[in-house]
């Protein structure tokens, strides 16, 4: 059975697709219908679809930059992009990301049934079988909070803007990474810091300690050397000397 996503900001649109695709002889489950792409992608990073079609012009955000955003999560999800505008920029920048597939409106009965029939056995021919797991989806969150934090780990992160990166909400993002790691956003934070400033004496012999703090985002040169030692069991100093 292939799951299907519906994303276009005309109910008329969403509702039409949806009884086009009741009717195909393909074996399906419609996963959601959502009225812009900030909907989308949220839902859509927990409830796993195989096919997404979706409107280039939606509110919040548009359907090339929800496709960018889901790739992240789903490198197998493909893409039926739905346009009234025939405009070439667009169709450029889709199949920049990938998407061979684009359905113009007004909507072709057969050619929607001949692109999902495509899809369904690219589908069979990608994958073994069997459903991608949530947890599948819900890894590729914690992947992403991961690499955000080890780029801007001198930056101060609020929990606020790590799930605003996800889209999704903040207690969720830190009850999820906890459950997926075994640790806070605060102690992985910590630990990467920790790990960058051990780094850093290793190879800059040069530079204080203070100095070595301020680069990995602790401007508290005795706050710095407190969380050092609290996780190595030495002083920066202390392991300088022995490095």
């Amino acid at each position: 059975m292939i799951r299907i996503a519906i994303a276009d900001d005309e109910s008329r649109i969403r509702l039409g697709l949806a009884k086009m695709i009741e009717h195909s002889h393909i074996p399906h489950k419609i996963t959601g219908t959502y009225s812009d792409g900030e909907e989308a992608l949220k839902d859509m990073k927990v409830n796993i679809a195989d096919v997404l079609i979706t409107d280039i012009k939606m509110p919040v955000i548009g359907g090339l930059q929800l496709i960018e955003e889901l790739k992240q999560f789903n490198e197998s999800l493909k893409f039926i992009v739905l346009s009234g505008f025939r405009d070439f920029d667009y169709a450029k920048t889709a199949i920049r990301l990938g998407v061979e597939d684009y359905l113009l409106k007004p909507i072709n009965q057969e050619e929607l049934y001949r692109l999902l029939d495509k899809a369904n056995r690219e589908r069979e021919s990608d994958r073994e079988g069997g459903d991608q797991p949530k947890g599948e989806a819900e890894g590729r969150v914690v992947t992403l909070i991961k690499k955000y934090i080890e780029e801007e780990y001198r930056k101060d992160i609020s929990l606020s803007e790590l799930a605003e990166k996800v889209y999704l909400n903040p207690q969720y993002v830190s009850q999820l990474f906890k459950a997926q790691t075994g640790q806070t956003i605060t102690d992985y934070l910590l630990q990467v810091r920790i790990e960058k400033a051990k780094e850093i004496m290793k190879y800059n012999l040069e530079l204080k300690v203070y100095e070595v703090g301020e680069l990995v985002g602790y401007q508290d040169p005795v706050y710095f050397n407190r969380l050092f030692k609290k996780i190595t069991g030495v002083t920066p100093k202390e392991y300088r000397d022995k490095a």
